[in-house]
């Protein structure tokens, strides 16, 4: 992150690609916890 201040059009666009990858990283993120247990 170079830049401190963006524009609100990006950080919704940003915001709502979070959105849908969440899940995908939540599962991934519990599976590779399930893994190193």
């Amino acid at each position: 992150m170079t830049t401190i201040a963006s524009p609100p059009c990006e950080f919704i666009a940003f915001c709502l690609a979070v959105a849908e990858v969440s899940p995908v990283v939540t599962a991934w993120v519990e599976y590779v916890g399930g893994r190193a247990r």
